[in-house]
């Protein structure tokens, strides 16, 4: 089954919304019986493919221990090292080809001579893999032992590791949600106290904490942003490309949202700057104060638009 999608991502892309729907309730259902008895000739497919796969593995590391062989291996005539050499050479003509014809037929023949010297590179390698695979294990006969388990054992290993990224990023994706709820509160006990500033302070000294709390409020919606671009990275780490693709158009939404936020902080900190020069010219605090007072209403709008996508 594939991870779930967040429902955000998914109305903001809606193509990719009706093709994971798709693969989720009708290919990959696994309760589907119709689906199942359907995919029998699927499965015929995967298993031939598995067994290609395992083949073309098998002519690959042959022919990468045949171009290794004749630089470490002093076992081998320098003679049959040379015709190795030039058998793994790609030729470049059917000309190369032609030429190559008797060294081909003198490979033939070392097959049995290269079989053992390949079989003993193997095996050191698998030996060396067990070391790295059983630390605990000192013991070349124990190590020797556990070599045919190492396929399973490395299999059962990168799943636990990525379940173990997928509670990561889960985790991840927590803190990211509980920090925009501690931000939520934060702006909520700011507002309360700029509230109480106004019934009891004199006009200088709270219309100097409307300044600083829409500069606070513009830092917390910076704050706010980069926590919705670090949660959906982590969200990155356990989806698939299109999901990945899907919430990266909404990382991008969030940079151009922060772009404005910081262009807004500095209006606003000149804006305060200017006020703290005003004096007592209370006729140039009202006008700066109307000017604070529309900025508040313009970030606030911003927070719950950024805070309802979030």
């Amino acid at each position: 089954m594939l991870p779930s999608i967040p429902d955000d991502a998914l109305s903001a892309n809606p193509l990719f919304k009706d093709l994971y729907e798709t693969l989720t309730t009708k290919i990959l259902n696994p309760e589907d019986l119709t689906t199942r008895a359907a995919s029998r000739s699927h499965h015929v497919l995967d298993q031939e493919l598995r067994t290609h796969r395992a083949e073309l593995a098998k002519s690959q590391l042959l022919q990468r221990e045949l171009e290794t062989i004749t630089t470490w291996s002093s076992a081998l005539p320098d003679e049959l090292q040379e015709i190795i050499d030039l058998v793994t050479t790609p030729p470049r003509s059917q000309a190369d080809l032609l030429l190559l014809s008797n060294s081909i037929d003198d490979f033939h023949d070392s097959l049995e001579e290269l079989g053992s010297a390949i079989s003993c590179s193997l095996a050191a390698a698998a030996l060396d893999i067990a070391k790295i695979a059983y630390p605990e294990d000192t013991n070349p006969r124990i190590l020797d032992s556990k070599i045919d388990l190492l396929p399973a054992d490395v299999a059962h290993r990168r799943k636990s590791l990525l379940h173990s990224q997928e509670v990561l990023s889960a985790q991840r994706a927590s803190v990211a949600s509980l920090t925009l709820q501690c931000l939520e509160a934060y702006k909520s006990l700011t507002s309360q106290t700029l509230t109480h500033a106004l019934q009891t302070l004199q006009p200088p000294t709270y219309k100097s904490i409307l300044a600083k709390s829409a500069h606070l409020a513009v830092v917390s919606s910076s704050m706010s942003g980069k926590l919705s671009v670090m949660k959906y990275e982590a969200l990155s780490a356990i989806y698939d490309p299109e999901g990945a693709d899907a919430l990266e158009n909404y990382r991008m939404h969030l940079h151009d949202t922060k772009s404005r936020l910081l262009a807004r902080q500095k209006t606003v900190e000149c804006d305060l700057k200017k006020y703290e020069k005003a004096g007592s010219d209370m006729k140039g605090l009202v006008e700066k104060y109307g000017q604070i007072m529309r900025s508040i209403e313009a970030v606030t709008r911003d927070i719950k638009r950024l805070g309802g996508n979030a």
